[in-house]
């Protein structure tokens, strides 16, 4: 008795399956590759971002916090004078609300470009943030003090000019110091480039 031959099974259909299944995983990972070096740049500028925020509210708040127990020790000791007006009085006749409205808009202009979008040249301004991070904290601190007195509680005295500051304001002017400094530096640089 002969035997049947057994019949011949084709894998054709699960080899297709297979080299479609491998096609589509290898598809998706040049997508995932392309997208990759996008996706690392995005999370490194955000984080870079974020820690420009941060870093730039410890600045603010250390230098709100320090004009403001300066100031009430000095009142403590009877050294605090009120000034109405801007830095070694100037423009005291504006008045409590045109001070205090133009601070504030001083001041939102200034956290925004502390915190706003840069180019990626501009992006390692460390001099610069902290120069507006001061200027930030020290016009802070000044309009606290015009909310709660209706003016500037100054201590510090400028003997050559008989008048006197408080820290806030030596924040203020070293923040624009460093924010001059940087522009200056900056400027000089470009025109390096331009004519080498």
């Amino acid at each position: 008795m002969s035997r049947q031959p057994r019949p011949t099974t084709t894998s054709t259909g699960t080899g297709t399956a297979h080299s479609n299944y491998q096609q589509s995983a290898t598809n998706n990972n040049q997508q995932v590759s392309s997208f990759g070096p996008h996706r690392r740049f995005f999370d490194h500028y955000l984080h870079r971002r974020c820690l420009r925020r941060q870093l730039a509210m410890v600045v603010i708040l250390v230098t709100v916090g320090l004009d403001q127990v300066t100031k009430r020790l000095a009142a403590s000791a009877g050294l605090v004078t009120l000034n109405a007006g801007g830095s070694l009085g100037l423009g005291a006749g504006l008045g409590h609300l045109c001070w205090t409205v133009g601070s504030l808009g001083v001041i939102g202009w200034l956290w925004w470009q502390l915190v706003r979008p840069r180019p990626a040249h501009q992006a390692k301004e460390r001099w610069s943030d902290l120069g507006l991070a001061l200027l930030v904290g020290g016009g802070v601190s000044n309009v606290l003090d015009r909310l709660a007195f209706g003016a500037v509680r100054d201590w510090l005295p400028l003997p050559l000019l008989g008048l006197s500051n408080n820290l806030a304001d030596w924040a203020i002017t070293a923040g624009l110091a460093a924010v001059v400094w940087r522009a200056l530096v900056r400027r000089r640089s470009s025109l390096t480039k331009k004519t080498s």
